[in-house]
């Protein structure tokens, strides 16, 4: 009798398992078909750490992001400067003779995505780490511009990053983690910039928590958020277009969510 429950118990926390895996995967629905593309196939140098480590262990810690808090508040004592100063600044002359990220350069064995940040460039940077280092995360941080290589030809990046976003960095490490942390900021709204939006959707399709940290934006024009924003790249606006135009109610909904959600100094976790 005893062996028979024993086999009944491991029966059952088995099928469980496999239904929680099932609803995690779920998401191919989204993406038709897309699966995983390994390293080495999108890359030139098969020798480099983006082509060697898996997209989702391109992590910092929450002591590595508070040092270069630090470095910033010292460059920049007067001012918060925007993402885009501080790459150009900071991180591109700190990674380009290793031709890497800098979350790479200060792990060099990765450290696994725990928290997926989603963010803007527009932001100023002593902010957003303000805004993360609140909650005071355990394990890795994805963050796209210390995760991604600052300093690589564009060819060479459009290789890494593909063709398809469901199989693009962002995509996977966001899948990997426990958790979305999207950042709001006075400079500009987050669902302005076209792939937040998509991080957004793939937190729902993902089934990823989602946690809401930075200052309450009441304020959106409804043409330019959702799938209305704007992207950097022509190429890259088609292609996440395409990705999410089945959902665009469903998305125009979250995005209010995450606008009008009153975390700021406390945030509170809010399902996508």
């Amino acid at each position: 009798l005893a062996v028979a429950l024993m086999l009944c118990f491991i029966v059952v926390r088995f099928s469980q398992k496999m239904r929680k895996a099932a609803k995690r995967n779920r998401h191919w629905s989204y993406s038709e078909g897309a699966q995983y593309v390994t390293p080495t196939a999108r890359c030139k140098d098969p020798h480099n750490r983006h082509h060697i480590i898996e997209p989702w262990m391109w992590c910092v810690s929450a002591q590595q992001l508070e040092g270069l808090l630090w470095d910033v508040q010292v460059m920049w004592p007067d001012e918060d400067p925007d993402v885009y100063t501080v790459v150009q600044q900071m991180i591109k002359p700190r990674t380009v003779e290793a031709g890497e990220s800098w979350a790479l350069q200060q792990n060099p064995m990765g450290l696994v995505a725990t928290d997926f940040v989603t963010h803007t460039w527009a932001e100023g940077m002593k902010q957003f780490c303000e805004s993360i280092l609140e909650l005071q995360p355990q394990g890795g941080l994805w963050i796209c511009f210390l995760a991604n290589p600052q300093t690589w030809p564009g060819e060479d990046l459009e290789m890494l990053l593909g063709m398809n976003p469901w199989q693009s960095p962002f995509a996977i490490a966001l899948k990997q983690a426990s958790r979305v942390i999207a950042v709001r900021n006075h400079n500009v709204n987050l669902y302005t910039r076209l792939w937040c939006v998509f991080e957004l959707y793939a937190a729902h399709a993902f089934e990823v928590p989602l946690e809401v940290v930075g200052p309450r934006q009441l304020e959106a024009q409804l043409d330019e958020i959702g799938l209305n924003a704007t992207c950097t790249s022509d190429g890259d606006k088609v292609r996440l277009t395409s990705a999410m135009e089945k959902k665009r109610e469903e998305i125009a909904l979250w995005v209010q969510d995450v606008l009008a959600n009153e975390a700021i100094a406390n945030p509170n976790s809010i399902d996508v």
